[in-house]
This record gives structure tokens, C-alpha cells and sequence, in this order.
């Protein structure tokens, strides 16, 4: 379990990461309405978070992520 569903807010997103601080696996999970759904976090051109400050992400209709790069 990475959290409560009330904790991730409907069209929000958060960023979960794990293993070593210097390289820690980083995911995005995001929620539009009872749906969640998660993604590795790095834009697969430039190799980057998607997102610029913790759990700021560019989204579009809910379901849709924007690197911070493009």
C-alpha cells in the first residue's frame, strides 16, 4: 500500500520513491476519479523526472502527464 485513496486528490498526482537516495527507483501514481494509475517517473526522451518540485506534475484531463523538460 502506498496510501489511502482520500490521500491523492481526484486529478492530483504524487511521486513515490524508493531505494538508495543517490538513485532511488522514482514512480508517479495519479488519480481521476476511483482510478489510479502509476507510471515510472522519467521522461523516456531525456531521462528526467517528469516533475519539477515533489509532487508538482503538469496534467491533462487527469489521466495525462507533460515532462517538465517538453
Amino acid at each position: 500500500v502506498l496510501c489511502a485513496l482520500d490521500e491523492l486528490p481526484d486529478g492530483g498526482a504524487r511521486e513515490f520513491r524508493f531505494g538508495p537516495e543517490a538513485e532511488p527507483f522514482r514512480m508517479v501514481v495519479l488519480r481521476s476519479g476511483e482510478r489510479v494509475f502509476g507510471y515510472l517517473n522519467k521522461c523516456p526522451h531525456f531521462g528526467v523526472a517528469l516533475n519539477v518540485r515533489p509532487d508538482q506534475f503538469t496534467l491533462f484531463e487527469h489521466t495525462y502527464l507533460y515532462c517538465c523538460v517538453h
